[in-house]
C-alpha cells in the first residue's frame, strides 16, 4: 500500500487529499490492509483509493468503509504504425492543422480561456454531488499550468483550417527514448457546428504522433465518458490496465 499526500489535489478542494495506491499483494490479506487504512486517522480529508480491478469482495469492503465507487480508469495504447483512418476522418483531418504551443503567454492563454466547465462533465470531481461542480474545471486548469513546467510536455492545438477556429487540446508526456507519447490532458473545446469533430480531433493525435516519429501512443480514460471509450474502442486502442477509482470524505 502507497499513501500520497496529494498537495495537488488540496489546492482545488480544499482541505487535506491524499491518494491510496493499492496493488495485488494489498488484496490477498484484505483484512490486515483494511486495518492500515483506518489506523490512517484521516479527518477532514478526501482520500481517493485505486486498486486493481476484478476483487468484488474487496471493492464492497471499501465501500462498507464508506468509500464510494466513482469510475474506472482504463489506461490504453495503440501502436502508431497500425494508425489508418477511414475517408469520412481523413476528409477531416484533412480540414486541421496541429500546432504545438510555446510553454509562455500562449499556453496560459489556451488554459484560461478555452478550458470550460462542459469540457469535463464525465470527470470523476464533476460528477461527485458532495463537491461543487466548479471545482473540477479549476482542477484541470491547475493542472495543465503545473505541466507547462515539466520539460518533458508539450501542448498541441488543433485548428479549423478553414475559419482557424481553435478546436481542442492535448497535453503529451513525451518519452522520446522510448517513443511513446502520453496523451495526459486533451479535450474538444464546445463546437455545435461541426459534427463528428471529437473522432477527428483524436486521430489527429496518432497523426501529430507518427509525425513526431512517435511509436506508441498512450493514455487514459474514465469508464464515466461513453463516448470517449468507443472511439478509442473504434481506433484500435488496447486495454493494458484497469483500476477501480472510490472515494471518501473524511469530516
Amino acid at each position: 500500500m502507497k499513501i500520497i499526500n496529494a498537495v495537488w489535489e488540496k489546492r482545488n478542494i480544499g482541505c487535506d487529499a491524499y491518494e491510496i495506491i493499492l496493488d495485488t499483494k494489498d488484496l490477498k490479506d484484505f483484512e490486515m490492509t483494511l486495518k492500515q487504512i483506518r489506523e490512517q486517522n484521516f479527518s477532514n480529508s478526501y482520500v481517493v483509493i485505486k486498486m486493481p480491478v476484478g476483487n468484488l469482495r474487496a471493492l464492497h469492503a471499501l465501500e462498507d468503509e464508506g468509500f464510494r465507487f466513482m469510475e474506472v480508469s482504463c489506461h490504453v495504447e495503440k501502436n502508431i504504425k497500425d494508425f489508418s483512418v477511414s475517408p469520412f476522418y481523413k476528409r477531416m483531418m484533412d480540414a486541421i492543422n496541429f500546432m504545438e504551443i510555446n510553454k509562455n503567454e500562449e499556453w496560459d492563454n489556451i488554459v484560461d480561456n478555452y478550458l470550460t466547465e462542459d469540457m469535463f462533465i464525465s470527470d470523476r470531481i464533476y460528477l461527485d454531488d458532495s463537491l461543487p461542480k466548479g471545482i473540477s474545471t479549476i482542477r484541470y486548469k491547475n493542472w495543465s499550468k503545473d505541466l507547462k513546467n515539466n520539460p518533458n510536455t508539450k501542448m498541441v492545438c488543433f485548428i479549423s483550417k478553414k475559419t482557424k477556429q481553435k478546436l481542442g487540446f492535448a497535453i503529451f508526456g513525451v518519452n522520446k527514448e522510448q517513443g511513446i507519447y502520453e496523451s495526459i490532458l486533451g479535450g474538444t473545446f464546445p463546437n455545435k457546428e461541426i459534427i463528428g469533430i471529437g473522432g477527428a480531433v483524436l486521430c489527429c493525435h496518432y497523426e501529430y504522433v507518427k509525425q513526431n516519429n512517435g511509436k506508441k501512443f498512450e493514455t487514459h480514460i474514465s469508464s464515466n465518458n461513453l463516448q470517449i471509450m468507443k472511439f478509442y474502442t473504434i481506433f484500435g486502442n488496447v486495454i493494458i490496465d484497469e483500476q477501480y477509482v472510490l472515494r471518501k470524505i473524511y469530516n
